[in-house]
């Protein structure tokens, strides 16, 4: 895992044209666009998304099949919409086409966003590309890790009327990626442990479930930074502490509470420090948010500290 880099492609709302199926059209006056750059530059060349279909859904149906130009553009009705990655796709380097490098997507493969009328909106598939470095495609490069999984929600309380009720019951695929990350070592007093400084934070919240979550939480996430700890037990055994992420707390509209995981077995440097390499985890969160209420359940996932 240590060998992988974080991949982003963006998708990017702006003007139209494009091989795409759609109705209804819309007018000049009432039109968004999506735009989707399907290249980006890497350290050992060009890549490209290959093979890959999308379907959007909401004020209008869009099925896009040919992928084989460097960037498509689509023309969209105002409003919100889920966009599904589909094909047999795969990335390759334009000096080297018919040849598959290995990649793991991140993000699920459905994700939600908003088209306002003359603006621009942006939408990230996040891939792992193996290799010496990673690559962003339609953004910049990316060589921090990522926090990737799955929220699932058992509980609210707050309004009846609320929107967050309708999410219990159901499960919701999260990102976390961050460029930079700063490891601090601490075994001065007990076990040995690590507390991680990430850098500015983008957040993910993917399926069509994820669209109340994507709409208000994660703007309370993205572009800040989030800290967490793993710490050693006497058993060997090691737990991931809680986030903490600036901005949201006490005194925000937005609150977040996570839970120490459960146990779980880790690796360790020649020191006798938790090692800096991909580890899963489970625990328990509640987001707070002002009108909304309380939403509570597990969380469960992968990290990759950078």
């Amino acid at each position: 895992m240590s060998k992988w880099g974080a991949c982003v492609l963006a998708l990017m709302v702006v003007a139209c044209g494009g091989p795409v199926e759609m109705a209804p059209p819309p007018s000049e006056q009432t039109q968004g666009a999506l735009r989707l750059p399907l290249t980006a530059p890497s350290p050992e060349g060009t890549v490209k998304l290959v093979g890959a279909t999308f379907t959007l859904t909401g004020p209008q149906t869009v099925s896009i099949t040919d992928t084989s130009a460097d960037t498509l553009t689509v023309p969209l009705v105002p409003g919100d919409y889920t966009l599904e990655l589909g094909g047999d796709w795969h990335l390759e380097r334009l000096s080297a086409p018919g040849t598959t490098l290995a990649a793991e997507l991140l993000s699920s493969t459905v994700l939600t966003f908003s088209v306002l009328k003359g603006q621009t909106t942006q939408v990230r598939y996040l891939f792992n590309l193996a290799g010496s470095g990673g690559v962003d495609v339609g953004i910049t490069v990316n060589k921090g890790g990522y926090i990737s999984g799955l929220l699932t929600f058992s509980l609210h309380e707050g309004p009846e009327d609320s929107e967050f009720k309708s999410l219990v019951g159901k499960s919701v695929p999260f990102v976390i990626s961050f460029e930079a990350a700063r490891v601090i070592k601490d075994g001065s007093v007990g076990p040995r442990g690590i507390s991680v400084e990430t850098g500015p934070i983008t957040v993910q919240f993917g399926g069509a479930d994820g669209a109340l979550l994507e709409k208000h939480v994660s703007p309370f996430f993205t572009g800040q930074p989030i800290t967490f700890t793993v710490n050693r037990l006497p058993d060997g055994y090691q737990v991931l502490g809680a986030f903490w992420i600036d901005g949201v707390g006490s005194g925000s509209p937005l609150d977040f509470l996570s839970r120490a995981s459960q146990p779980f077995l880790g690796t360790v440097d020649s020191a006798g420090y938790p090692a800096l390499s991909a580890f899963e985890f489970q625990s328990t969160m509640v987001f707070s948010l002002h009108a909304f209420g309380d939403l509570s359940g597990t969380f469960a996932g992968k990290v990759l500290p950078r």
